[in-house]
């Protein structure tokens, strides 16, 4: 991924997705500061990019690490969701499931109403189950 920095056209149209911030000031203030605002305009950057969402994770697991901030545990699930998708989701080892669903889970015990409504798609004894059939299952439509 390669990054620009050059000054718009006055005449030209704005992509909506472009938050007009500064992408490396804006990782600087998730990785040092926790900053949930700079968060939000970072996942709105990286919406357009082909690899965007899975470019982000890491950024995903720092803020939810540093800051417990809820939307950045569901995003770190989503990413591996994006990563796994489709056709893709057998190929999950266990390691990589695992981590997903902790970050699932974490982001439901913070008030994710997204994060529950996933869990909440497990049967009744998915206790029994691994972490690699959890992800499989929640990510399969019924």
């Amino acid at each position: 991924m390669v990054f620009a920095s050059c000054k718009k056209e006055p005449n030209m149209e704005r992509n909506p997705n472009d938050t007009g911030h500064d992408i490396n000031e804006l990782r600087k203030k998730i990785l040092y500061e926790g900053d949930t605002n700079a968060y939000e305009c970072l996942s709105i950057e990286y919406f357009d990019e082909d690899d965007g969402w899975t470019a982000f994770l890491p950024y995903a697991i720092i803020m939810s690490n540093k800051t417990n901030y809820h939307v950045a545990s569901f995003d770190v699930f989503t990413n591996i969701r994006i990563i796994y998708r489709d056709e893709k989701l057998d190929s999950i080892d266990e390691a990589t499931a695992k981590l997903a669903i902790e970050y699932l889970e974490k982001s439901a015990k913070t008030g994710s109403e997204q994060a529950i409504n996933e869990l909440n798609k497990l049967p009744k004894n998915s206790n029994k189950m691994t972490y690699k059939e959890k992800f499989i299952y929640i990510n399969t439509e019924r």
